[in-house]
Parts: C-alpha cells; sequence; structure tokens
C-alpha cells in the first residue's frame, strides 16, 4: 500500500445526512484498521460536515474530520471559492473548538485556495485571513489551487514559518469573542499564547481585546507573526484596526495573573417562553434542557426579563446554544437595536459558548431571543460576566429583514444571509423600499456604510440619507444566493438617522444588511 493519505468522502452520519439509515461507521472502522495493519503512517480524513453525536467514533478511526462543506464553489460561483466559504467556517469551528488535540485528532477545515490571484475569488487580504484561521485551528494544510500558476503573494502566505508555527503548535485555538470581529487565543501552557483578531466586516474596524479575558493584565512581548515585527510590552488591553476581512495574528506572554471574572448564569428553561418556544431534554447542557422552537414569527421568543448588573456598562454576554448548521439568533437588549449572532454547529445535541458584548443599566434588565424570518439555533443558557468596562463594538449592523419594508419589498430566508434572511423585490417603481429608520450614530460626520447585497448581473440602489438627495449605488454580482459586498461614505447626523434603498425605475439587487462603522485609521 503506497499510499500516505486517504480521505474519504460523503460519510455519514453528516455529509447533509444526519441519521443512521446510512451508516458509515462500521466502514470507516474497518478503513482505519486496514490502515494500522499496514505498518504505514498513513493519514486518514474523512469528510465532510461529520455529525457531531458520533464525534467519539470519528476520534476512535480517523486523523481528522472534515467539519462543513466543500470550501470550492464547484460551479457556484465563477471562482476556486469565495468570501462567504470562507466565512461560514468561522461559524463552524466554536462547536468542534474541544474536539480535537494531539489525542483527539484534528478538525480539517477543507483546502487553502492560496495563490492564485485571478482565480481563488478571495483577495489576498482574505485568504491571509484563512491562513490564519486554520493556523489557528491547527486545521491540516492542504494547497487548493494550481501550484504550477502560483503567485508570489501565495507562496509569500503559504510559506510564513510563523504562522505555520501556530498550526503546528498542537494547541487548538478557542473562540474568546464571537460576532462580526471573533477574536480566538491558544494557550501555550507556558505563559504564551497564540491571539488573532479577526474583522468579518467589509470595512476597517477596530478591534479591541482586554487582556483580562486570557487571564492575566499586561504582555511582556507582543509580536505581529505576518509582519515579523516585535510591538513590545501591552497593559490592561491590545487594540487595533484591522482591515476589512482582515486579520492581527500576535503571539504575546502574559503576565499578572487576574481572576476569573464575577459571573451569573441563567437558564433559558426558567426563562418567559412565548409562542412556540418549548423545553427539550438535553443531557449535555448545563442542567439538562434547553428551549427549541424559537423564531420563524415574531413571537417565538425567549425573554430573560431579571437580568441584573451592579452598574450601567458593557458585559460580556456568553450564549450557549446547539445547532446543526447555520442559524442565527436576533437579540434585543432592553428593546435597543437589534443584534445578530450568527452560528452554525454540527449538532443540536452538543452546546457551544459564544460570547458576545451587551450593553446593560444597573438592575433589571431584558434581553430577548427570537428571529423573526429564520430559526436561531436551540437555546441552554446565558452567562453574564464583567464589571461593566468590556470594549463594545464601533460597527453597528442593521438587517435588511428587520427594516420597514414597503411595497412589493419583502423579507424572505437566505441561507447565506446575515441573521438568515434578506429581503427582496425592492425597486421596479415607486415606494417599494427598505427605510433603515433608527440608524444611530455619537456625532454628526462621515462614516462608512457596508452595503450587503444579493444580484446576479448590474441592478443599482437608490440610496437616500436624511433628507439628502438620493445617489445611485452601481453593483454588479454573480447570485441571488450568496452576498457580496460594497462600501460608501455617507454623512450622518448625531443621533437617529433614516436610510432609504429603494429604485423607482428598475428592480434593485436583494438586500442582506447594511452595517455602518467610523472612519479609522
Amino acid at each position: 500500500m503506497g499510499a500516505d493519505f486517504i480521505k474519504l468522502d460523503a460519510v455519514t452520519p453528516g455529509s447533509y445526512n444526519d441519521d443512521t439509515n446510512i451508516d458509515n461507521r462500521p466502514d470507516v472502522a474497518a478503513l482505519s484498521k486496514a490502515i494500522a495493519q499496514s505498518g504505514r503512517p498513513i493519514w486518514l480524513t474523512i469528510s465532510w460536515a461529520l455529525d457531531q453525536d458520533y464525534i467519539a467514533d470519528w476520534q476512535a478511526t480517523s486523523n481528522a474530520r472534515r467539519i462543513e462543506g466543500d470550501v470550492e464553489c464547484e460551479g457556484d460561483c465563477p471562482f476556486l471559492t469565495e468570501w462567504n466559504r470562507i466565512q461560514v467556517r468561522f461559524l463552524d469551528l466554536p462547536s468542534w473548538e474541544s474536539a480535537a488535540g494531539p489525542t483527539l485528532g484534528w478538525n480539517d477545515l477543507d483546502s487553502l485556495e492560496i495563490g492564485n490571484d485571478a482565480t481563488d475569488g478571495i483577495t489576498p487580504q482574505e485568504q491571509q485571513t484563512a491562513m490564519s484561521f486554520w493556523a489557528m485551528a491547527n486545521a491540516p494544510l492542504s494547497i487548493g489551487g494550481d501550484l504550477t500558476k502560483m503567485s508570489a503573494t501565495g507562496k509569500k502566505i503559504l510559506g510564513n514559518d510563523e504562522v505555520i508555527a501556530v498550526d503546528q503548535s498542537g494547541h487548538p485555538a478557542k473562540q474568546i469573542r464571537a460576532g462580526f470581529t471573533p477574536i480566538w487565543a491558544s494557550n501555550l501552557g507556558n505563559g504564551e499564547y497564540y491571539v488573532a483578531l479577526f474583522n468579518l466586516n467589509s470595512v476597517p474596524t477596530r478591534v479591541s481585546l482586554p487582556w483580562s479575558d486570557l487571564g492575566f493584565a499586561a504582555t511582556l512581548t507582543t509580536r505581529d507573526l505576518w509582519s515579523h515585527t516585535e510591538l513590545g510590552p501591552s497593559l490592561l488591553e491590545y487594540s487595533t484596526v484591522v482591515p476589512g476581512h482582515g486579520v492581527r495574528l500576535l503571539k504575546v506572554r502574559g503576565v499578572l495573573k487576574v481572576p476569573p471574572a464575577k459571573s451569573t448564569s441563567y437558564e433559558a428553561y426558567q426563562a418567559t417562553l412565548t409562542g412556540s418556544a418549548q423545553v427539550a431534554d438535553c443531557p449535555l447542557c448545563s442542567e439538562g434542557k434547553k428551549v427549541g422552537f424559537i423564531g420563524i414569527g415574531p413571537n417565538n421568543n425567549v425573554f430573560f426579563d431579571d437580568v441584573k448588573v451592579d452598574r450601567d456598562g458593557v458585559y460580556n454576554m456568553e450564549v450557549d446554544s446547539a445547532t446543526n448548521g447555520t442559524r442565527s439568533y436576533i437579540i434585543n437588549v432592553n428593546g435597543g437595536p437589534a443584534i445578530t449572532l450568527n452560528s452554525s454547529g454540527g449538532s443540536g445535541n452538543v452546546p457551544s459558548k459564544l460570547t458576545i458584548p451587551v450593553k446593560l443599566k444597573k438592575g433589571d434588565n431584558s434581553i430577548e431571543f427570537g428571529n423573526p424570518i429564520s430559526y436561531p439555533p436551540d437555546l441552554d443558557r446565558i452567562v453574564i460576566s464583567g464589571n461593566g468596562t468590556a470594549p463594545y463594538p464601533e460597527t453597528q449592523t442593521y438587517e435588511a429583514e428587520l427594516a420597514t419594508l414597503s411595497g412589493s419589498a419583502s423579507a424572505g430566508f437566505n441561507g447565506n444571509a446575515s441573521g438568515l434572511a434578506k429581503a427582496g423585490n425592492i425597486g421596479g417603481g415607486t415606494g417599494n423600499s427598505a427605510t433603515f429608520a433608527d440608524v444611530e450614530v455619537p456625532s454628526a460626520g462621515t462614516y462608512n456604510l457596508e452595503v450587503d447585497y444579493f444580484t446576479q448581473g448590474l441592478r443599482s440602489f437608490f440610496v437616500t440619507v436624511n433628507d439628502q438627495p438620493a445617489k445611485e449605488l452601481d453593483l454588479n454580482g454573480y447570485s441571488f444566493g450568496t452576498p457580496t459586498s460594497n462600501v460608501i461614505q455617507v454623512q450622518l447626523t448625531a443621533g437617529k438617522n433614516q436610510i432609504v434603498f429603494d429604485n423607482p425605475s428598475n428592480y434593485a439587487p436583494d438586500l442582506d444588511s447594511i452595517t455602518i462603522s467610523p472612519l479609522v485609521f
């Protein structure tokens, strides 16, 4: 047997067939036994989108398991891959993050489409982000492009020895912060950590990490692994502007240990449930129960109406939830702007932890979980921690399906959209519009407006900000199934602003969301 690597595809339970009507576990076990008897160190990866309910079987019989479908477009787009297929890996990995290691095998994120710049479908910045995420996951590194056409940029990304060392560390990272600016960290066990700050927005965004989230107060050394630059010591927090779809990848040595922050847990099954939301057994959940059948309608929600804190401020909220596939919460805190929490996973029975910052007031607070258009994950509990000083994002995302839709404009499901929904049928006549009536900023000035949209071919929005003249935004795309982005600058006033998207003459693109952010440098 002259093979060094075997990938077994279409393994079930998994591969979008998550039951035991077709059960390949005996096949995988037999292949694993044959490899052991061959006397050769043959690597076995099983694929794809494996069902996490059977993780013990996969760990016992394989070196790695694919946790998602193919990263290649395979005809669904004009390129090898696209940003959306990279981004979904950020949603998948949290539920699998504790299932990998030297004795457990590894989470496979599929191949890296890096180095064939004209056909990759992702920018060099996005390629660097993908390489960083694969490395933080300690995922197997395989190249999916054409080696005979490798660009200088691709060689530089793939050949960064300090980044390869992250992948080979044997310490797969865990997510510290979820949302549109996720942060991952790997504890190397000797006071050193790998830290990656990502930006899933298209606009440059400031990302901040209090070192206390990792258990220490300062770093003695801070090194940027992409630029091979020593940044020096850092006290209390690290804050940096990350480019759109970009990353900062660091190696730090932490000093001055700090105790864990005070935390309070609130069980979902003890919260106020409305509509179809109902309690179900969940042996791996915190108290053996979870809440399912949330969302798909405005009244199927979970309310935590007694969340108490000692003072006004920003706190960390850990959301423990379970899902098989991509789902999304729409979260309202004290009736404030909706917060989108997109997630994915390999099982509806294995909860994972996602932490986001929330603004709370002294005393009692109400936090609502739902989704009027699509399904959220099942909810185990929330855990509130901190002293009110957590950093809060400078960006705010507004989902188009939650905007005021007039005329023919309507909301509908889309599995690749933020919030798993979009607004369509915009334009084609007057009054068929999506209006964001409460776009709030702290001060007047120029802001970046990221427009996430869907179109196949050329279409345009007319964008009206407050009482300013409408501006035509010409857009192009290759799919009504996968979103893409465009960034423009707009003038906003302090407080609430109104932004309208329409097209009085022709059909506009479908609209996923908008993101408002200050100009940062």
